[in-house]
């Protein structure tokens, strides 16, 4: 059979619970709270570190456009010295070509001596040859020109010809370089634009960063602080616990004590009254006065 709890007890022990329950509860609150931010600081800690690794690859590609650009604009650097040279050598060409040209047509504008002298040469009288009928110079003969003929003409053609070729050469090389040169501004154009954007992006990762970085830092701290909480209720429940046992383990024990020094309390009150023997221990009052005397 169960023994009937004192009414005391019956009282105590709901006041107990309700101090344990209260504890339990701040207890879970710091575990949940500890664990969420826990959980929290983790994720944080990975974010920053993404972001971390993302901006540093954004700063790679970035420099990966840059120095490509370097690269197109030192070429381009070489094909542009190569082109002025050779424009150079095709206008001096020309201008010697043009200067040969000049040379040839004087040439063949002007009356040959040797046609004269081989005249003068097979001179004869006129009186030992036959008489014939006199015939018309040929038709490549002009006044004041004994040398032009077919031979000239297509020297000059020839020439013309040359002249032309590294013109044309010119107007396409001059073609090339505009296009060259629209085509690198194209692409520097295309590069800034691509490094401005991954500049653009990489400041919102740092600010991403930098707000996940302020968060990650509270979080942390309300961790410490939570988890310094939790151990301290953690450890009051434990005492309280260990109190509440033994109080509820001895209540009776130390009821009865507690009666009992009550009990001779009040007897010594009634000896020093002038009663000779306490009623309620049976305490006397020589007991009384050697207990004294011994104390």
């Amino acid at each position: 059979m169960t023994p009937k709890k004192h009414e005391a007890v019956s009282t105590i022990d709901p006041q107990v619970d309700n101090v344990i329950s209260d504890g339990q509860r701040a207890q879970a609150s710091d575990i949940l709270s500890t664990t969420f931010n826990g959980a929290r600081e983790a994720f944080l800690e990975s974010e920053v570190g993404t972001t971390s690794k993302e901006v540093e690859e954004l700063k790679a590609e970035a420099k990966t456009f840059t120095d490509r650009l370097k690269k197109l604009e030192a070429a381009r650097a070489k094909e542009k010295a190569s082109y002025k040279e050779s424009t150079k050598d095709r206008e001096l060409t020309v201008q010697v070509v043009k200067k040969a040209k000049g040379i040839v047509e004087s040439f063949y504008q002007t009356k040959d001596p040797q046609g004269l002298v081989q005249v003068h040469d097979h001179k004869v009288d006129a009186s030992d040859e036959p008489k014939k009928e006199k015939k018309a110079p040929p038709e490549t003969w002009t006044l004041g020109s004994s040398r032009k003929g077919g031979l000239g003409q297509s020297v000059i053609a020839m020439l013309d010809t040359i002249m032309w070729d590294f013109q044309k050469e010119q107007k396409d090389a001059e073609k090339a370089e505009k296009k060259a040169d629209d085509s690198l501004d194209k692409i520097r154009e295309d590069t800034t634009k691509l490094f401005d954007k991954k500049l653009a992006h990489v400041s919102r990762l740092l600010q991403e960063k930098a707000r996940n970085a302020e968060e990650l830092t509270q979080v942390k701290a309300d961790s410490d602080l939570k988890t310094t909480a939790l151990t301290a209720t953690s450890g009051a429940l434990s005492k309280l616990e260990k109190e509440c046992t033994d109080l509820l383990a001895n209540f009776q024990k130390v009821e009865k004590e507690r009666k009992r020094q009550i009990w001779q309390l009040k007897d010594v009150a009634d000896i020093l009254s002038g009663a000779t023997v306490g009623a309620r221990t049976g305490v006397t009052a020589g007991l009384l006065a050697l207990e004294s005397l011994q104390a």
